[in-house]
């Protein structure tokens, strides 16, 4: 991933190479150790670019990369007593819930644990039905250590993981199947999309901005540092960064690019699979903000 401040991109990249190895050890997680990473470094970009949340370039990253791990790997935790729960939900509640408790980054615990469970549930095509409020509750009771003080928590004391599964009985009763079209990206979402993809927005005018091929080129024996070749292939309408995208704008954008779902990028909706980081963050930046003033 990409990020625009350059000591949070280098601490970004300092622990991927970091927790490389560590992904492969859980071939069987729906939420990889790197998409947990990716999600935590985009909340504190987000934070450190609006000025919300208590967040300090000096303290970001991991507290300790077993406690992480641990966190991650609680997705593959079999539970066999209770064969009305789905695998799905139970595993999402095992993640959330020791993202929060565990608290294995220095910040943005709860918002990273948040924004994580709802990666999850639209990696497995779901979406809260629940307000932003009450997710925030949910999110706050685990934290406070509370949710076993609660009625609807009764009839679940008596199993020893009794909050893993209130918690993913919650998320099984209160999701319905994703609508990805509530996801559908920015211009500036859309351009790091396309940065991976080799091509980039560049240049507005008027109400249209430029699409680039970008061709990077060895200079001769190498002495020098590779040069980027930037070749204009295109033009779609374009009015400011934040804005959605129109999906007639991603139709034309892949006529002039290119690009199919083969590489990625899916002209129904702009991306294939799930929902990206930064919209997630998007749509739920209220809840975020809230529970970054204490996290």
């Amino acid at each position: 991933m990409q990020f625009i401040n350059i000591d949070l991109q280098k601490k970004y990249n300092l622990w991927i190479k970091e927790l490389s190895s560590e992904s492969t050890l859980y071939d069987d997680c729906v939420i990889s150790i790197i998409d947990i990473l990716n999600i935590y470094f985009s909340i504190a970009e987000y934070f450190l670019k609006t000025g919300e949340g208590r967040i300090n370039v000096g303290f970001i990253g991991p507290r300790d990369k077993k406690i992480l791990s641990n966190a991650v790997a609680n997705q593959m935790f079999r539970y066999t007593k209770n064969n009305d729960l789905s695998d799905d939900y139970l595993r999402c509640a095992a993640l959330f819930y020791e993202l929060i408790k565990s608290n294995p980054f220095y910040n943005c615990n709860k918002t990273t644990a948040l924004i994580s469970v709802l990666y999850y549930l639209a990696k497995i095509s779901r979406v809260p039905t629940t307000s932003h409020k009450e997710l925030e509750i949910i999110t706050r009771i685990i934290a406070s250590n509370t949710l076993r003080n609660r009625k609807a928590f009764q009839q679940y004391a008596k199993f020893e993981n009794g909050e893993v599964r209130f918690l993913a009985r919650y998320l099984q009763e209160t999701t319905l199947p994703l609508d990805k079209k509530d996801f559908l990206l920015t211009y500036m979402e859309l351009n790091k999309i396309l940065s991976d993809l080799g091509f980039c927005l560049k240049n507005p005018h008027g109400n249209s901005i430029d699409i680039y091929r970008i061709e990077t080129r060895s200079s001769i024996f190498g002495v020098l540092k590779n040069k980027k070749k930037y070749t204009r292939v295109g033009v779609i309408s374009f009015s400011d960064w934040e804005k959605k995208v129109k999906k007639n704008e991603i139709r034309n954008l892949i006529e002039y690019t290119g690009l199919t779902a083969r590489e990625g990028f899916d002209s129904h909706i702009g991306y294939i699979g799930t929902p990206p980081i930064s919209s997630m963050i998007n749509k739920y930046s209220k809840i975020i903000i809230i529970l970054g003033k204490n996290d």
